[in-house]
């Protein structure tokens, strides 16, 4: 679980942006099958808790390190609660299930704002 002190570190606590990694496993299943069952169950919950989806990205470009073979999408919600309460909703944790049939899924909470120099 989450250390709820880390979570609340930052200047600003007014949104938290969840950085979703998915390694592809299955590629003609992911092309074929994912995108409706992602609409079908993932995305209405997600919106339904305030998330915004900022960047959907299946073709990552690499910078620096070890290349990645994965589809980033990253989402921005008005709190780290309603983040967490919309991936342990049910629907997400049955969409979560799922998925593993396609993808490997690694998702990272990000609290506060973009830096303002």
């Amino acid at each position: 679980m989450m250390d709820k002190e880390y979570m609340t570190l930052g200047p600003d606590t007014n949104h938290c942006y969840v950085i979703a990694e998915m390694y592809i496993t299955d590629h003609s299943g992911f092309e074929k099958d994912f995108p409706g069952l992602f609409k079908s169950m993932a995305l209405k919950k997600l919106q339904e808790y305030g998330g915004q989806f900022i960047v959907q990205n299946t073709h990552p470009m690499n910078l620096k390190g070890r290349k990645l073979e994965s589809v980033m999408n990253v989402l921005q919600f008005d709190s780290v609660e309603k983040a967490l309460a919309a991936y342990a909703s049910p629907e997400m944790k049955q969409f979560d299930k799922l998925a593993k049939k396609y993808v490997k899924i690694r998702r990272y909470i990000l609290n506060g704002s973009p830096l303002l120099l």
